[in-house]
């Protein structure tokens, strides 16, 4: 595919984002060529995503964002990213080819973006006291750290801001659990809670999918959102092996004892996803 763009396309994003490997995938699968980008790392780990620069570019801090020379406003969530790449690129498209399929593709798109199924609950919160010691001695500490000094930085000098108030309110009830050493019962029920509407919604996940793709026969817009949210949380839990999902079963069975595991779909759908050149060209391996 040749050069489509006169001038780069800038792309923010990070290793440690999720989302990010929306964007990266359909980089590749589209065959964009690689000087045709422009590749700007936002270091979460330092919370760069908060900083009043970055959020001229995209006001929620979140990461993916691309910036198109064409286009006075950035994109800045993952779907419009991975539609835009697509719309921009030769046939064949990854929008859906029928009713049934466009219905199939929104609702498994919704579902992995949904509450329920948000991977920070692997990475940041903990049931037990000695489950909330091992993620003090962990890089988590220090990201959630990190974070809590950079929001209140920019809330004393923007105190009217209302992006920076609600942010560091947020992050303060999880850094307030990191930092001290009172009691976190309540912390640790709601977590178990949480465990239970994830392992549900995987159970959902697992029957939302059609095969041999996400949405059915053909690849859609689907595959490219859950792709890197099932890479994340394996990652989350220490799997370094594409097909071991046995620490991800094993999580998830500490507070949800008759889990059935990850279902037989997700794994034919993974496996199947996963011989695609971008995924391996993204996820070589897993983060």
């Amino acid at each position: 595919m040749g050069s489509l763009h006169k001038n780069k396309l800038t792309l923010y994003t990070s290793v440690s984002s999720q989302w990010a490997g929306v964007a990266h995938l359909g980089l590749a699968e589209k065959q964009y060529p690689k000087e045709d980008i422009e590749f700007k790392e936002i270091d979460l780990m330092a919370a760069e995503n908060f900083h009043p620069q970055y959020r001229r570019i995209n006001p929620a801090g979140t990461v993916p964002s691309l910036v198109i020379p064409s286009s006075p406003t950035p994109l800045t969530e993952s779907r419009a990213i991975l539609e835009y790449l697509d719309l921009n690129s030769p046939p064949p498209s990854l929008y859906p080819s029928s009713p049934s399929t466009v219905l199939a593709t929104n609702t498994l798109i919704a579902l992995i973006h949904s509450p329920s199924l948000d991977t920070t609950l692997l990475l940041l919160t903990a049931r037990s006291s000695p489950e909330l010691a091992a993620k003090k001695s962990s890089p988590f500490k220090t990201y959630i750290t990190n974070r809590q000094r950079a929001l209140e930085k920019f809330h004393a000098a923007d105190p009217e801001n209302h992006f920076y108030a609600s942010k560091l309110t947020e992050n303060t009830e999880l850094y307030d659990v990191y930092s001290t050493d009172e009691d976190h019962s309540l912390f640790f029920e709601a977590t178990h809670a949480k465990y239970h509407n994830f392992a549900a919604a995987i159970d959902l996940l697992d029957k939302e999918i059609r095969l041999p793709y996400a949405a059915g026969e053909e690849v859609t817009f689907a595959d490219f959102h859950i792709a890197p949210w099932l890479a994340h949380a394996l990652a989350g839990v220490g799997t370094t092996e594409h097909s071991d999902f046995e620490k991800l079963d094993a999580k998830i069975r500490e507070t949800v004892p008759e889990f059935s595991g990850v279902g037989e779909k997700i794994k034919a759908w993974w496996e199947r996803f996963g011989e695609r050149e971008c995924f391996k060209e993204v996820f070589e391996r897993l983060h």
